[in-house]
């Protein structure tokens, strides 16, 4: 096993841009009630989670890395004011989307 197994700069990088396109997307006051705006944005989390499918076909990352970029993603949002259980669950759903 190499160090490289453990180097997650990209994923950071990756799961940084990908809470940045959400942030992005639900404007400051709709943060704490992100699931009730879910609908509106469905085109935007699609989007999301089909980069986050290609990144997985591109990059395959390990399981450390997924985890890495779960976490940097999910500690991004909560730090931006999101609900934690939209956090929760979009994470969630971009890691099963990187299977």
């Amino acid at each position: 096993m190499g160090l490289n197994w453990f180097n997650t700069s990209e994923e950071e990088a990756f799961a940084q841009t990908l809470a940045d396109m959400v942030i992005a997307g639900f404007p400051g006051n709709e943060r704490k009630n992100a699931k009730k705006s879910l609908l509106a944005r469905a085109k935007l989390i699609d989007n999301i989670f089909s980069k986050a499918s290609e990144y997985q076909k591109e990059k395959k990352p390990n399981f450390y890395k997924k985890a890495k970029l779960g976490n940097v993603f999910r500690w991004k949002l909560l730090e931006n004011d999101f609900d934690a259980e939209f956090v929760d669950d979009i994470t969630h759903q971009i890691l099963v989307s990187m299977k």
